[in-house]
């Protein structure tokens, strides 16, 4: 679980898609933060 617990992360054998788009896993959209943002 993670520190608020509202994930889990497994390690696992995959075969197939775990996403409902048919990408291997749900985390593929690239992440740009907005302009002025601070990332740091």
């Amino acid at each position: 679980l993670d520190c608020d617990g509202d994930t889990i992360l497994l390690c696992v054998d995959q075969t197939g898609a775990a996403c409902h788009t048919g990408e291997r896993t749900c985390f593929f959209q690239p992440f740009e933060f907005p302009s002025g943002a601070d990332n740091g």
